[in-house]
């Protein structure tokens, strides 16, 4: 018989308010660091226990703590950042305790003392040690002395959350100088991507404020564009497309920088729609060709979904038009069919359907509202581009619509 799993992540719920309080707070941080938190949690919380428990705990609440001092650097005050540059590195006691005086936590504090005792790889009862094995010796237990390290280690997050939360503004004002700069280094992006709360609301603060198109090359470099926001459930259980703000500011660079975005946005593999939105957007800054390129990739994806929502078909509607006015008409053509296409009701294939009274229901990827906006927008431009072929398009639409019509 095989082995039941120890338990269900979806139905895992945080029954201490610390470990809520922590979790809540490391999302300011990052989706990362909360989520590494909240698998450690839950790790703990397994009945029974895996061998290997305590390794993987401490791996995860050593990756936790990397990048809370990561996001706690820009709070390090300009001598401390002058006298970084001796420190040797990888310092550990040394960035802890640059933080721990920027946030004003004396060295005598207890949740000080208890940091500054994970740092060190040869500390037996550090971070490093704990997460890795001792050569071929077996796997840490679970006993009190690992009970008690789990407990200092939330007292420390805890605390150190807590002030960091009072200074969440600070790290923002060090995009200030960032965002002004004339010629950015990927050095400047990698300061970002490890300083910079990786989170919705500080990634919106930077790239809303940031219209300078000479960041393209070190923000792609760094690999900025290539996550983008997967649709995500809501608490009410509804999918969600989440705006990316870095496909907005993309779309902005467009007009500037049409190579470069271009280049980006078709390595961009995302269900997100409001990213295809925006991706679309930029295509109607460039030239016929260079937006053919989008419209065939949009075609492409356009062919796997059921449904088309939001201001996407207004959107796929304007670049038709763009395709159209700048003799790029087969694209623009080979678009619109995907959008407009028409599949018979999923009955009408069924036998014992065929004969019953029942009126058909054909399957369209847009809402009869949508298919008004679509063909008034893209009509006219591309009746004068391309007249005949547009009408066939219109016509073998209505004839997929169902068996009954193709075949009369």
């Amino acid at each position: 018989m095989p082995n039941e799993p120890i338990e269900n992540p979806e139905l895992f719920r945080f029954t201490d308010r610390r470990q809520e309080r922590i979790h809540k707070r490391l999302a300011i941080v990052g989706s990362g660091p909360a989520e590494f938190f909240y698998d450690a949690c839950r790790l703990m919380a397994s009945q029974p226990q895996f061998k290997s428990t305590t390794h993987l705990v401490s791996h995860l609440i050593r990756e936790v703590e990397s990048s809370v001092r990561a996001v706690l650097e820009p709070l390090r005050t300009d001598n401390d950042k002058a006298t970084k540059k001796n420190e040797d590195k990888g310092s550990h006691k040394a960035g802890i305790r640059a933080i721990l005086k920027a946030l004003k936590i004396p060295e005598t504090d207890p949740v000080a003392e208890l940091w500054l005792s994970f740092a060190g790889q040869s500390n037996e009862a550090g971070l490093h040690a704990r997460a890795h094995r001792d050569n071929l010796a077996p796997a840490r237990p679970t006993d009190d002395l690992f009970i008690k390290f789990w407990d200092d280690a939330q007292a420390v997050l805890d605390s150190v959350l807590d002030r960091f939360e009072a200074h969440y503004l600070e790290s923002h004002r060090a995009l200030d100088g960032l965002v002004r700069k004339e010629s950015p280094t990927t050095d400047d992006a990698k300061w970002i991507k490890l300083h910079i709360p990786n989170t919705q609301v500080a990634m919106w603060d930077f790239f809303y404020r940031l219209h300078n198109p000479a960041w393209l090359e070190p923000l792609e470099a760094e690999d900025f564009f290539r996550y983008p926001y997967a649709p995500a459930l809501d608490e009410h259980g509804n999918l969600t497309h989440t705006h990316w703000p870095h496909s907005r500011f993309l779309s902005r660079m467009a007009a500037s920088k049409k190579e470069a975005v271009l280049s980006i946005f078709m390595g961009v593999e995302t269900e997100n729609i409001s990213i295809h939105e925006d991706r679309i957007e930029a295509a109607l800054s460039m030239p016929g060709v260079m937006a053919a390129q989008v419209a065939e990739k949009e075609r492409v994806w356009i062919e796997k979904q059921p449904h088309l929502f939001g201001l996407y078909p207004d959107r796929i509607s304007k670049l038709i038009s763009h395709l159209a006015s700048a003799n790029q008409s087969d694209s623009a053509l080979d678009l619109l069919a995907a959008v407009i296409k028409v599949e018979p009701d999923p009955k009408e294939a069924e036998l014992e359907d065929k004969h019953r009274f029942w009126h058909p229901k054909p399957r369209t990827k847009i809402n009869d509202w949508e298919y008004k906006v679509v063909l008034s927008n893209v009509l006219p431009p591309l009746v004068a581009a391309a007249p005949i072929a547009t009408f066939e398009i219109i016509l073998r639409s209505i004839r997929n619509s169902s068996p009954a019509v193709s075949s009369s």
